[in-house]
């Protein structure tokens, strides 16, 4: 398993959510996803199935991740959003958007 990161847009009901969570105000639709995942086609999967759309994860557009914090994240759950837009290391469990 690895664990996958890219930048999207959320949902519109998740961004709502996110927003109302956020310790700042975001002005855009961009959002830190991390996915403890296989590859692409199963961050896929698993995105889709959580309500994030299709294609999240793409060739050229994700990468595996290095970061501590994300690693130790992914440990306890599959799929985390950082809650202030793309910066930042605070970080959302996507079944508290669900």
């Amino acid at each position: 398993m690895k664990v996958l990161g890219t930048n999207t847009g959320l949902p519109y009901e998740m961004l709502q959510k996110i927003k109302k969570l956020s310790n700042r105000e975001v002005y855009h639709n961009q959002y830190r996803i991390i996915c403890n995942c296989k590859g692409l086609a199963d961050a896929n999967r698993k995105c889709e199935a959580a309500g994030l759309g299709t294609k999240v994860f793409l060739p050229g557009w994700s990468s595996i991740t290095g970061n501590k914090i994300e690693l130790e994240l992914c440990k306890a759950e599959d799929i985390w959003i950082c809650k202030d837009g793309t910066f930042g290391n605070t970080y959302i469990s996507i079944k508290e958007l669900q």
